[in-house]
């Protein structure tokens, strides 16, 4: 058994910062968004969409980057679902930039800068960015969102706060099975302040595109259908926006019932 370290900034460069992982593993940092065609996420949209993929939560060993996560959120990310839970070099490279986000801060909004301002002088049309495909970090405290009015950043949050936003920056609450989220999510919805994202424990598979049915209702506020794009920022601000629970395994999907992170699939 290998045992874990603290992680470290092992070279700096303009270009690259070079990271030591908690399990040794040396990993190289030159590239911070990715395309959302490369994102089982994002690839539904058909805005040009990139994404900033970290690892969740505490997984990196350096911090939390998911201050507000309950133990339902952490066990359900999909952080774990698709190539970043088949391929560790996905999951290295995450880690990596989550290192470098703690680690060499000024570095890493100077690289996030140049970035978004190369990929808004190539675009041809609108350019969409979810800064936090895995984490949820407050962007609005860092000036990237503010430098970039003409790009559209969207996330989803599980902070019950942070209602004072740029007016590019678009977030949905994300309820999780915790009493005071469901109790927030219900305010937010009532006021109209901001929409809310539901996972729904759904097994009926009955539609023509091979995807379980969603409640019409949830709390009285209508559902609306979330895979379908993850554009959030199109839909409008009092609805709840339905989720289909996702888990490589049944066993973990059943478990997000029993928590009670995933909701049952009946109009309420």
């Amino acid at each position: 058994m290998f045992k874990l370290i603290t992680p470290e900034i092992i070279e700096t460069t303009t270009k690259f910062v070079r990271v030591k992982l908690a399990d040794g593993t040396i990993c190289k940092v030159s590239t911070l968004l990715g395309s959302g065609d490369k994102n089982t996420k994002l690839a539904k949209n058909e805005t040009e969409t990139y994404g900033l993929s970290m690892a969740p939560h505490t997984l990196a060993a350096v911090g939390n980057v998911c201050p507000h996560a309950s133990p339902g959120c952490a066990a359900a990310c999909l952080n774990g679902a698709g190539n970043g839970g088949i391929f560790p070099k996905i999951a290295n490279a995450r880690k990596a930039k989550t290192v470098a986000f703690m680690l060499a801060r000024e570095w890493f909004l100077e690289k996030l800068h140049k970035e978004l301002a190369s990929k808004l002088a190539r675009a041809t049309g609108e350019l969409a960015v979810r800064p936090n495909v895995f984490s949820d970090i407050a962007w609005e405290r860092y000036g990237i969102i503010q430098a970039f009015p003409q790009i559209q950043f969207y996330d989803y949050t599980k902070s019950p706060g942070r209602l004072e936003l740029p007016a590019n920056y678009d977030l949905t609450y994300s309820r999780s099975e915790l009493a005071k989220s469901e109790t927030r999510a219900i305010e937010l919805l009532a006021s109209g302040a901001r929409r809310v994202a539901v996972v729904f424990a759904c097994k009926a598979w009955r539609t023509e595109a091979h995807k379980p049915i969603l409640p019409r209702t949830w709390r009285g506020y209508p559902v609306f259908d979330g895979d379908q794009t993850d554009l959030r920022y199109l839909d409008p601000p009092n609805i709840v926006v339905g989720l289909r629970a996702k888990a490589i395994r049944n066993d973990t999907r059943d478990g997000m019932a029993d928590d009670g992170f995933a909701v049952p699939c009946v109009d309420s």
